[in-house]
């Protein structure tokens, strides 16, 4: 039928791998390659994506997370640090990662990655063909979009301490080179 030639006809690989199709570049930063639905049509019938990172030695990820996806995050090369922090506030994993190691990170918890000396590489496989992720930081930071009272009273922070952390890196988006 109709639906069966559709699937057949439909690609099933796709190289996350290359640089040319990154879709967020940092000098010096790093760069991630998302593979999902658009790019890997095959992947929408299965409910998966991926994701191809890698950050440069020192280089960090801004805190985010994942709105409707689990991630199983395994290590290709490098060493760094994780932080991964659940939706009541408390820290569910903090410690260092290394090659040839896997991560679970569920949906609404908060990670943040920083590279070693050597950079860091990683793929992470998501349960979404189209996973959408919030930022803490940089550009496209959520807390942007907030009014700064909602933010200064949530956190504790006065009005000029919110406008440091809503402002400081908003050239970056997920990915932020080593700072100076």
């Amino acid at each position: 039928n109709g639906v069966e030639e559709v699937v057949c006809a439909l690609r099933v690989k796709h190289n996350a791998d290359n640089p040319d199709d990154a879709d967020i570049y940092v000098r010096n930063g790093g760069r991630m390659n998302i593979v999902n639905r658009f790019k890997l049509p095959m992947l929408k019938y299965l409910g998966l994506g991926a994701e191809r990172v890698i950050l440069r030695p020192r280089a960090s990820t801004a805190p985010s997370w994942r709105m409707n996806a689990h991630g199983i995050m395994y290590v290709t090369r490098g060493e760094g640090r994780i932080e991964v922090v659940g939706d009541e506030g408390r820290s569910v994993f903090d410690g260092r990662v290394r090659e040839g190691q896997f991560i679970v990170i569920p949906q609404f918890h908060a990670v943040i990655k920083q590279a070693g000396d050597d950079g860091l590489e990683w793929i992470t496989f998501t349960t979404s063909d189209a996973s959408v992720r919030s930022s803490l930081a940089g550009r496209e930071s959520v807390l942007k979009a907030m009014p700064e009272d909602v933010v200064s009273a949530a956190y504790r922070m006065d009005r000029n301490e919110v406008r440091e952390v809503t402002r400081n890196r908003e050239d970056h988006t997920l990915i932020l080179p080593p700072s100076r």
